[in-house]
């Protein structure tokens, strides 16, 4: 009797999950669309406040971290993926068999991508930086100067 209880576990594990899982993708369609919209507003926000403290940055005349170059290259790459996900919104909505049926397969690539990707930019916005800047190297003409400060 264990033995099948195991098996039977197994089989559901293998089976009936993953199509429970990819049809919720059909039925959560418009919800992972929002969901996307929302994340991307956030991304838009936390871009932006990234951009002014880097501005900021550069107007001292400091140097911006690599790491938050890339961060903002990838938030780029990312809202350009997002636009064109949200963008393929009225392509799902296209019918299959001449407006007889929707098209789920439509459906259910978009609501796939859109929950990928709102998980992806609800993480890349919530990432921290400890500095934005740094201090860059003093030139020559400036130690050479800071030396004869000094010598005085």
């Amino acid at each position: 009797m264990e033995i099948l209880t195991g098996t039977i576990a197994k089989i559901f594990e293998y089976t009936v999950e993953p199509i429970g899982r990819q049809v919720g993708y059909l039925i959560n369609y418009k919800s992972n669309l929002e969901s996307l919209r929302s994340q991307l507003k956030n991304l838009d926000a936390v871009k932006d406040r990234m951009k002014h403290r880097v501005d900021e940055v550069e107007r001292n005349g400091k140097g911006v971290e690599t790491d938050v170059q890339n961060w903002r290259k990838e938030a780029d790459g990312i809202t350009q993926e997002a636009e064109n996900i949200l963008g393929n919104e009225g392509q799902a909505k296209t019918n299959c068999f001449s407006g007889v049926c929707p098209n789920l397969v439509s459906y259910h690539r978009l609501s796939w991508k859109s929950a990928k990707l709102a998980k992806e930019i609800e993480l890349h916005a919530k990432k921290e930086f400890p500095s934005v800047s740094y201090d860059p190297p003093l030139g020559r003409d400036m130690c050479h100067a800071l030396s004869k400060l000094h010598g005085l």
